[in-house]
């Protein structure tokens, strides 16, 4: 007897199957690789990117939370609802989702390589993309594996808020430091530091303040006492800011320039007595118990 053949009608089409919690779990693991950890390493590396523009705890927490969890599902959405109106245009969407995280992490990888040019980099990262989205949809194993892994993908907020120095930053109480100034002293203390300013830019054609140019400088100098020789212990300012305002020498240990890693600076000296004004671009070593009202 002949057997019967069945035609396209009778047999589902599987190509790029997957429910949508495989789909979420797998684009999580891309999201997490190519976006989040990037981001996490990056933030690690430079901690003083987020003193200088105070991020809290708070902050950290919402951040990690966010990269972590909200974007994986901000990303899958547009799939996930377009699936409640329709699979088959469910489809689509999720190879485009899948393909545009695709090409976000290999960009950052093609971009490692030095290619001399920019064009290139742009159509290896794409072709790698569509290699990754094409495999995603044609290799039911890839997809599991891609959710296997997403657990790894998840633990990347943890990991990032464990790590030195960003743990530190979550507990950002500095040690209590009993000042000595008696508080009957009513002598104003008024600290300006000039960053990236070079004293060449003061001085005249024989190397003295200029005090046509600058006469209120010159009249400081003149009232006070100049130390004309006087350097900074760094040229960076998260640095060289922390050393003048506590005595200590930055590079002894890795420090962040916060008061938690300065609990002995000018502004813990003097908080107990005088009202603290500070502000501070990049640091920040004035303690909220202090400067609370200080502007940012």
């Amino acid at each position: 007897m002949p057997r019967h053949r069945p035609t396209s009608k009778n047999v589902p089409h599987r190509e790029g199957a997957g429910g949508p919690t495989q789909f979420v779990l797998a684009l999580s693991s891309l999201a997490g690789f190519a976006i989040a950890q990037p981001l996490f390493h990056l933030m690690g590396r430079y901690p003083e990117f987020l003193i200088a523009h105070r991020v809290s705890a708070a902050d950290l927490l919402l951040l990690a939370i966010g990269l972590g969890l909200v974007l994986p599902i901000a990303l899958a959405l547009p799939a996930l609802i377009v699936g409640q109106i329709s699979r088959r245009s469910a489809r689509p969407v999720r190879r485009f989702s899948i393909a545009l995280v695709a090409t976000l992490g290999w960009a950052q990888i093609v971009g490692q390589a030095g290619f001399d040019s920019g064009f290139l980099a742009v159509a290896v990262a794409l072709g790698l993309a569509g290699a990754t989205t094409w495999i995603y949809v044609r290799y039911p194993a890839f997809r599991r594996g891609l959710a296997f892994i997403s657990v790894v993908a998840l633990a990347f907020p943890a990991l990032f808020l464990l790590r030195d120095p960003i743990r530190g930053l979550l507990t950002q109480t500095a040690e209590t430091v009993h000042s000595s100034i008696p508080r009957d002293v009513d002598t104003p203390v008024v600290l300006l530091v000039l960053d990236e300013f070079p004293l060449v830019s003061l001085l005249d054609e024989h190397e003295r303040l200029d005090a046509e140019r600058f006469p209120n400088i010159s009249r400081l100098a003149g009232e006070g006492v100049w130390y004309r020789n006087a350097t900074t212990v760094a040229e960076s300012t998260s640095y060289a800011v922390p050393a003048i305002l506590s005595g200590r020498y930055p590079y002894a240990d890795v420090l962040l320039p916060h008061a938690k890693h300065y609990p002995t600076n000018l502004f813990t000296v003097v908080g107990e007595t005088y009202d603290v004004h500070a502000i501070e671009t990049v640091t920040r070593l004035c303690p909220r118990r202090i400067c609370t009202r200080s502007p940012d």
